[in-house]
Formats: structure tokens, C-alpha cells, sequence
């Protein structure tokens, strides 16, 4: 095989993402790589070698898996920060409660740190709960891979003492410093979040990652000079300095690379780079030549062993998938160039198959993660690499060592770059696409891309990734969404409502397109809180939207809210009020009434929208916030009984009076509320209320589908969905008396 190492690093990194859900004993792993060897002692070598990489990855992955989970009501450690995400910052343990201590715990804070702080926190100690919506990446399983089985939520947190900060450099006169200092050092914190946006939108953020263009640029300078200080060497033609003088280069570019890699703090892309051009110089000046899809199975490989979480990191998927494009798609499309090409139109075109390679590569993890893809990304790197690659990267690195003329240099080629991307910022909005897929459409798009040499496997395997299958009963769905409420609500002929849309993130715009979701016939508002409807404003200016339904419109002080019923109409989506027609005869509204409207006008919680769907014989029951009086007036309106109950308020005490609940006898109640909610919900006197039939939990169980067909059931997503589970039928003591 010409390429014995382009499946090993791919099936180890397999193995890898297989253990959180096979949660294999190391025992049989070993075991399986024992077979292997007697399987490759008797002849059958790629076999062999091709099980071995995948039990290797799965024997990576399940060494991370053991250890205990800490449950306490209140710690104090000390350790080393070693990465941040957000509010979740991965700590090296060295105490625990005074006590010396050693692994990877999850701290959860908003006080600022840096990778490298030695520091000590104080609160709440327990195992992992994390959650994240279907088909979005597995949070929990990244976390488990890395060897963590505990998080504590700071309450307090000190930084003892700071710690080795990356590479970085200062730009006090340049225009655009953050960009500087992101191109010289990784470090995008200070990046202007317009210029973000703007190469985001341009398809040109992947600039900006410390790569192969950075590593690649210092190793082979390095090498080169090393070449040119040993040419003395070689006039004295003695055989014995061949060997060193061929041999020094390539260690000195070696060496700068690694140390590069490391002094950035060592990102995926980075470790990915210096694996590549690293062994890449050795081999070439061993006289073995240089195998690119070699060295790209050979550097994944490394990577996944070292550090077993890798390949579910987005960096990871990026950096490896853009490299996978320029081999495999990029020449495909360089051979159609007529060999008679013009020089400046073949470096065009050779441009462009590379931006387009790099592109194809990295859509799979584009698709899961960003859900954009801007056509024009092409035509923007065919200006924006050789400027930021070529004049940018090299200039701002001399730069970031006080080195004046080169800052400057470095400052107007990003200067003229931002130019030439706002130019073509002005395109329509056509030239953004909204790729989305989930996890094994990631798999199945990343083959496509792999298999590119054979088209019409490869467009199989594109038109597999896109297909969706929709729910022949109807069903609601509660999101996981954290504080706040959200539901879909699938009517089983075509139709779509969403029954409010949780805080702002588009977590929901993302999952609604994955599913293929793109027309909403109704958007309903139960009121006007941000955890209600924050989340429907990435849906309004993206989707197509029949209406919006509000109980009221807004009050002086409900800016945010006044804002999203303002996009709306700007998008021509009617607003409708609580006596416009609903979109389907079974969906009904119970309050509020006009008069009671009217009274509670500034009570936002009271007035909510409480509406019910109802579909062979079952029946949800969404009752927004609403507490006492709206409690109390729904009562008096006979809405019972009701099979699925959403609770008011995500479980607080000012709702589920035990009248209503005796009215609505319900068989399953579903509670939406956030994991460690800063209020208490659910509270224990409302769970109490509710302790006569089943109640599901979004902060505990996940999202949660029921199913309203013949038969009530259920499931929840954690990671993948359960199997399908019927509600119970309400007892005897429940059933409706007989007038």
C-alpha cells in the first residue's frame, strides 16, 4: 500500500469517539490487540493493521474513562488551569480540601483566567451534567475523554499565581492590532467581533488559527538558513559531513516547529502542523521522499494518542478536514487546466482549487457546527491567503518582537485585506449557504470528500447526508434549552408551531435546520420574557415564519421584547393576539380572557398564553408562567383532564396549585427548567403537588419527545435517544367522574 499510514490515524480517532457510548473494559481491548498480532503473524498484515488502529483508539479512550466522581456541598481545591471554553475552564488537580490530589476536574466560573494561573476555588462538587440538544456535539463526551468525572461550580475563586503566558506580542500604532496579535500569537480575544463577523461571513476566520501557514513558514525558514550556514561543509566534499550537513536542517526545522507549537499553548491545528512538517523534513532529508496523505494519517495518529479527546474538538475536525481537501479534492480539480495555461491564470486557478479543497474538506464540521457555508469563500482567499499568508504571518511575527517597519508591513496587509473583503461582503444573500447535518451526516459527508475520485460514490454518500425522516404521528418535543421554555410541536400533516423558544442562542435555529424545519406556521409567545422568546430571533431573520403569536404587545421598559416584534414586521410576519384563529383546529387556547387581560395587563406571568393540542384522544397542556390568578381562572374553565402537562414556571412554588392539578388530573407532567438553576427549580413543594404521576425533566433526563399516537410515549435525548416508553394510564382514583 502506498499510503500505509491514511487509515490509521482516521480508525484510531474512531475508536476514540466510540468509547463514550461503548464504555469498554480495558481487559478485552487488550485482548482484541492480541488476536491482531497471531492475525498478523499468519499473513493477513492490513487486516491486522486495520483492527490494531481502531482497538488502539479504543484502548486510548478507555484508559480516560476510570475514576472516581467527587460529591460534596462544598470543596476547596487547588490546581493549574490547562483550558477554557466560556464559563468552563479544565483544571489540573494538585489539593482537594487541603489534602494533595492529582487529575483533570471541570470548574464552572465567570472570573477571568488564563491557561497556566495556578489557582483555588470554593463550592459545590458532584459528577457531570452537561446537556446539549439532539444531534448537537456531545459536550459530555468530550469532557469524559479527557478524563474528567467531576465539575465544581465556583462560588469563589483566587489566582494564586499566574502562569506562562503564549506568545504574544503587542501593536500600540497598528489599526488593527487584535488581528495582529491573533495572526502572530493564536490569541483571538482582542479580534474586533466586526472583523470576526466579516471574515466569518467571507469564509476567511480559518486565517486566523495558528497552522501549517505559520509553522510551515518558521520551520522551513529555519531549515533553509540551517542549509545555507552548513553549504561551507560541502565544499570540503568529505563523505563523513554528508550525512550531518543533509540531517541538521531538517532537526533545526524540527526543533522550531515544536517549539513554536508550544510556546502558542500547543492548539490542534498547531500540533497537527508541526507533526506534518516535522516528519516531512526528516524524510526528505532521509532521501525517502515525502507521502502527503502519509504524513496526514501519520500526525493523526500522534495527535489522538497524546491526547485522547482531540478528535472531538472542532479545531481538530477543521484542521485535519482542510488538509484532507487540498489532497483529495484540489487536484481533482487542478487536472482539468489545459496544459498550455497561461502562467497568471494557472496561479489563479491553482488558487482557487485550493481554497475550494480546503473548503470541501472542512464542510463536514462546518455543517455540524456553523450551519454556514459563503460561496464566495474561493474568491475571497484568492486575495486574502497570499496577503495574510504570505506578507501578514511572517511580518506580524518579526512584529511581535518589537521590530518596527514589519508591524507596519503587517498592519496594511491585513488593512488592505479587510478592504478587499468588504468589497465583497456587498454579494446576496444567495452566496450564503446553510449547510446543516448531525453527527452521521458529518460521517457521511467527510466520506464523500475522502472518496471524491470515485463522483458518483461520493455524491451517494453527499445526497445520503441530507435526508431527514419526519414523524408520521405528531409529536412536542421540550428542548433542553437551559432556563428558559421551548417546545416543537409537530402537527403530523406538514404544519409546525413552536410554542416558545427559550433564551437567546441559536441552539434552536440549528436543530430546526438539521431536521430540515424551514417553514414555521406559528410562533407563539406565552409572554414576554426574555427565557420565552430571546430564542426566536436568529428563527425570524433566517426561516420562513407564518406568524407570531403574543398576548399583549410590549410595555414601556420591554425593550428586547419591542425589538423582536419590530423584526417581525420588518421580515412581513403578522403579529396575532389571543383572538386571532389559531393554525389548526386542534390546537385551542384556555387564557387569557380580554378581561382578564385587561386587569393583569402588567403581569406578565398571569397573562400568559395557555394552549392545548389534541389529537386522537390525547392532549398537551402548555401553561407558560403563569401562577395564582391565571391558575385560578383556568380552573374555573374546565380545561381537564389532560394527558401531558407542561408545569407553570419551570416548577417555582407560585404555581401547580393542587386545585388546578386535582382538575387537570394529568398523566405525565414535564418540567423545563436549566441545570443548577440559580432559582431553585424545581422546587420540592411543587414536585410534591405533583407526585401522584410521572414528571420528566429537561435539567435532569435531556430533551424530551413524546409521541401522540394510537399509544402516549416518550423518550429522552442524553448523548443519543432512549427507547420509546409508554405513559402510564391515569388510575382510577384520576378518571373523570361520570355526569
Amino acid at each position: 500500500m502506498r499510503n500505509p499510514l491514511l487509515l490509521v490515524g482516521p480508525l484510531i480517532a474512531a475508536g476514540i469517539l466510540c468509547v463514550p457510548h461503548l464504555d469498554p473494559a480495558p481487559g478485552p481491548v487488550l485482548a482484541g490487540l492480541l488476536a491482531c498480532a497471531l492475525l498478523a503473524w499468519a499473513g493477513r498484515s492490513w487486516p491486522a493493521a486495520a483492527a490494531a488502529s481502531l482497538l488502539l483508539g479504543v484502548l486510548a479512550g478507555a484508559t480516560r474513562l476510570s475514576g472516581p466522581v467527587e460529591r460534596a456541598p462544598g470543596v476547596t481545591v487547588q490546581g493549574e488551569v490547562r483550558s477554557i471554553k466560556g464559563s468552563r475552564i479544565l483544571v489540573h488537580l494538585r489539593e482537594l480540601d487541603g489534602a494533595p490530589a492529582q487529575g483533570p476536574l471541570l470548574v464552572r466560573t465567570s472570573e477571568d483566567t488564563r491557561v497556566g494561573d495556578v489557582i483555588a476555588a470554593f463550592g459545590p462538587i458532584g459528577p457531570l451534567r452537561e446537556l446539549a440538544l439532539p444531534g448537537d456535539p456531545d459536550p459530555h463526551a468530550q469532557t469524559r475523554l479527557r478524563g474528567v468525572h467531576s465539575e465544581l461550580r465556583a462560588q469563589r475563586l483566587v489566582v494564586l499565581r499566574p502562569g506562562r503566558r503564549v506568545l504574544q506580542g503587542s501593536f500600540p500604532h497598528a489599526r488593527h492590532p487584535g488581528l495582529l496579535r491573533a495572526l502572530s500569537s493564536g490569541d483571538r480575544s482582542l479580534v474586533d467581533p466586526a472583523d470576526n463577523a466579516l471574515l466569518k461571513r467571507t469564509g476567511t476566520r480559518h486565517l486566523l488559527a495558528i497552522s501549517g501557514l505559520h509553522i510551515g513558514l518558521l520551520a522551513l525558514g529555519a531549515a533553509w538558513l540551517a542549509r545555507a550556514l552548513t553549504l561551507p561543509l560541502l565544499a570540503l566534499r568529505r563523505p563523513r559531513l554528508a550525512w550531518p550537513t543533509r540531517l541538521l536542517p531538517a532537526l533545526v526545522g524540527v526543533c522550531v516547529a515544536a517549539g513554536f507549537a508550544w510556546a502558542v499553548g500547543s492548539p490542534v491545528s498547531a500540533q497537527r502542523a508541526a507533526w506534518m512538517v516535522g516528519c516531512g523534513l526528516i524524510g526528505n532529508a532521509m532521501g525517502r521522499g515525502v507521502q502527503p496523505w502519509n504524513l496526514w494519517g501519520g500526525a493523526m495518529a500522534a495527535v489522538c494518542l497524546v491526547e485522547p479527546a482531540a478528535p472531538t474538538e472542532l479545531s481538530f475536525q477543521l484542521s485535519f478536514g482542510a488538509v484532507a481537501g487540498l489532497l483529495s479534492v484540489s487536484p481533482r480539480i487542478e487536472r482539468l487546466l489545459p496544459p498550455d495555461t497561461p502562467w497568471p491564470l494557472a496561479w489563479v486557478a491553482r488558487s482557487v482549487s485550493a481554497s475550494t479543497g480546503a473548503s470541501l474538506g472542512t464542510l463536514p464540521a462546518v455543517a455540524w457546527h456553523f450551519q454556514e457555508l459563503p460561496l464566495l469563500s474561493p474568491i475571497a482567499n484568492l486575495v486574502a491567503v497570499p496577503l495574510m499568508g504570505a506578507v501578514a504571518v511572517p511580518a506580524s511575527l518579526l512584529g511581535s518582537r518589537g521590530w518596527t517597519l514589519p508591524a507596519a508591513l503587517a498592519d496594511g496587509a491585513v488593512h488592505w485585506t479587510l478592504q478587499w473583503l468588504h468589497w465583497l461582503d456587498r454579494a446576496p444573500d444567495w452566496t450564503l449557504l446553510h449547510p446543516a447535518v448531525g453527527p452521521l451526516g458529518v460521517l457521511l459527508l467527510a466520506a464523500a470528500v475522502l472518496l471524491v475520485k470515485r463522483p458518483q460514490l461520493s455524491l451517494a454518500l453527499l445526497t445520503l447526508s441530507l435526508l431527514r425522516a419526519r414523524p408520521t404521528q405528531p409529536t412536542v418535543e421540550f428542548l433542553a434549552i437551559g432556563q428558559g421554555d421551548a417546545a416543537i410541536l409537530q402537527l403530523g400533516d406538514g404544519k409546525l408551531v413552536l410554542v416558545d423558544g427559550g433564551p437567546s442562542n441559536t441552539a434552536l435555529l440549528k436543530l430546526l435546520r438539521r431536521r430540515r424545519l424551514t417553514r414555521i406556521d406559528e410562533l407563539i409567545i406565552s409572554h414576554p420574557h426574555p427565557d420565552h422568546y430571546a430564542g426566536f430571533a436568529p428563527l425570524l431573520e433566517s426561516l420562513e415564519v407564518g406568524a407570531v403569536r403574543v398576548p399583549r404587545g410590549p410595555l414601556p421598559g420591554e425593550s428586547d421584547y419591542a425589538r423582536l416584534l419590530a423584526l417581525a414586521i420588518h421580515r412581513g410576519v403578522p403579529i396575532l393576539g389571543p383572538d386571532d384563529p389559531l393554525p389548526d383546529p386542534r390546537l385551542r387556547l384556555h387564557h387569557p380572557s380580554a378581561p382578564f387581560l385587561e386587569r393583569f395587563e402588567e403581569e406578565a406571568n398571569e397573562i400568559s398564553l395557555v394552549i392545548s393540542f389534541h389529537h386522537r384522544g390525547h392532549s398537551v397542556l402548555f401553561t407558560g408562567d403563569i401562577e395564582s390568578a391565571g391558575e385560578d381562572t383556568l380552573r374555573h374553565s374546565d380545561p381537564g383532564p389532560i394527558d401531558v402537562l407542561k408545569v407553570a414556571h419551570h416548577g417555582s412554588r407560585t404555581s401547580s396549585d393542587p386545585a388546578l392539578l386535582a382538575a387537570l388530573r394529568p398523566r405525565v407532567a414535564v418540567i423545563s427548567c436549566g441545570v443548577d438553576n440559580q432559582f431553585g427549580h424545581p422546587h420540592p413543594q411543587t414536585l410534591h403537588a405533583h407526585r401522584g404521576w410521572p414528571v420528566l425533566r429537561t435539567d435532569t433526563q435531556g430533551t424530551l419527545q413524546i409521541s401522540l399516537g394510537d399509544t402516549l410515549r416518550w423518550r429522552a435525548w442524553d448523548g443519543r435517544w432512549s427507547d420509546w416508553a409508554a405513559v402510564p394510564e391515569r388510575p382510577w382514583w384520576a378518571l373523570p367522574s361520570e355526569s
